[in-house]
């Protein structure tokens, strides 16, 4: 696995550690994509990020309805 790869997977072990989240880190595209089975507070998230070393740029989000 590539360095990028296991940032990546670090990343992702530190934001689905959230209860109800699934995440796909891309440092390629400088995105991580989320999906959650439940509410999840955008902080719970900032937090998850930042702990993990890393810095979050902006948040969007996708309602499904």
């Amino acid at each position: 696995a590539t360095a990028g790869g296991k940032d990546a997977s670090k990343l992702e072990e530190a934001l689905e550690a959230v209860d109800g989240v699934v995440a796909d880190v891309s440092f390629r595209d400088g995105k991580a994509r989320i999906r959650c089975d439940r509410v999840v507070d955008e902080e719970r998230l900032r937090q998850a990020v930042m702990d993990a070393g890393y810095r979050v740029r902006s948040i969007e989000s996708d309602p499904i309805m």
